[in-house]
């Protein structure tokens, strides 16, 4: 049998499937979300982000597979470099058409990190470095930290550490969570979530990726943390583009290599800019929900008939339960006008004008600053 080129190797790759066993965690159904991701992030003054665009999905798909073409040739290559333990892990996908599946149970965190370690980033480092010979100082490092939802959530780090030197130089976070604790409509609500904002912010780097094995997509926060571009979902066995393509456009897209995606300029307030964002050491711990047995895709503040449930009458709030008679509307007296205020506007207003000619300076006064509010120095 001939062997495989490297640009062919790479088109052909694939993930394997998780083998479910009965001692792993229950997967939330299709379309559902899961009820298991109860992240200790809190919502903070200190994070930026009010907004979130999706990379449309043709045109990721297109410019994932030009550069490919472009930057892999199809030439001998050696799946493993006995000098940096690095090698070509991933298998390539079966003639019969059949899914290849992991060895081994992935049935916690832990285990989800080894797997994405030893054969998709592995792989991924490889292939760069083979790519770019400029890039072997750069590889794929855990952060093990001591964080209250390290059972929930950890990550990779694409980083440079020069020799001598504590400051690394970071380009990329890939964000990991199990897959029964992030499910495929979780995907959204988690790049709004604050750990993967914080976590880039403490690394400082823009660029992330987001996985939980069985689905992937690839971001990057904008030059003021203000707004977020985020891809469609790309499943593990997903092809033309596969997950490696999409991974290895990524990695060089967040260092900046040619012809790789350039994140889209969008407006922000200057002083997002500018102010250097001070994260806390620590954060406290929460109580953990009990488990909900629940599939309801839906979200607390939802409305109530949206759940399918009878609507609730108004006597019911979250103060607790009120009469059901109704109560008539408060009456105020009318507010009157403070006799200092009243003075000092004489004071300041030209009393010979004529009080037509003033109402109108005054109206046009404030359209320019409600337009100043709208168009002023703080957008770029």
């Amino acid at each position: 049998m001939p062997r495989l080129g490297l640009l062919e190797y790479v088109n052909t790759t694939t993930l394997p499937r998780i083998r479910e066993t009965p001692d792993m965690p229950r997967m939330p159904l299709p379309g559902h979300r899961s009820n298991k991701n109860h992240l200790t992030v809190r919502s903070e003054e200190w994070r930026r982000l009010e907004l979130l665009y999706q990379i449309d999905p043709t045109g990721f798909a297109h410019q994932v597979n030009n550069w490919a073409s472009f930057n892999i040739r199809n030439i001998p290559f050696q799946h493993a470099d006995a000098q940096s333990a690095e090698r070509l892990s991933l298998g390539t996908r079966r003639r019969d058409g059949l899914s290849d599946y992991l060895d081994h149970p992935m049935d916690s965190i832990d285990r989800l990190a080894a797997f994405l370690d030893i054969l998709p980033l592995r792989t991924a480092q490889r292939l760069i470095h083979i790519l770019f010979p400029d890039t072997r100082q750069w590889r794929f490092k855990h952060q093990d930290e001591l964080d209250v939802d390290r059972k929930i959530f950890n990550y990779f780090l694409w980083t440079k550490t020069q020799r001598g030197s504590q400051n690394a130089q970071n380009a990329l976070v890939i964000a990991y969570q199990p897959p029964w604790v992030l499910g495929q409509v979780d995907f959204e609500e988690f790049v709004k979530c604050g750990s993967l904002w914080d976590t880039c912010v403490k690394n400082n780097t823009k660029w992330f990726v987001i996985t939980s094995w069985n689905v992937w997509a690839f971001g990057c926060f904008s030059d003021g943390w203000c707004s977020a571009v985020i891809s469609d979902i790309w499943h593990l066995d997903e092809h033309t583009p596969n997950v490696l393509e999409c991974l290895t456009y990524w990695i060089a897209s967040a260092m900046g290599r040619s012809g790789a995606y350039r994140k889209p300029k969008v407006p922000e307030p200057l002083n997002a800019l500018q102010a250097e964002i001070e994260l806390p050491i620590t954060q406290a711990e929460t109580v953990t929900p009990a488990v909900s047995e629940s599939n309801w895709k839906g979200k607390s503040q939802d409305a109530a008939t949206s759940a399918h449930l009878p609507t609730l009458p108004p006597s019911v709030s979250h103060q607790g339960i009120e009469d059901d008679e109704p109560i008539p509307p408060i009456k105020r007296d009318k507010p009157t006008p403070n006799d200092s205020i009243l003075e000092w506007r004489d004071s300041v207003i030209d009393i010979d004008e004529d009080s037509s000619h003033r109402q109108e300076e005054i109206t046009v006064f404030d359209r320019e600053i409600h337009a100043m509010d709208l168009h002023g120095e703080w957008l770029i």
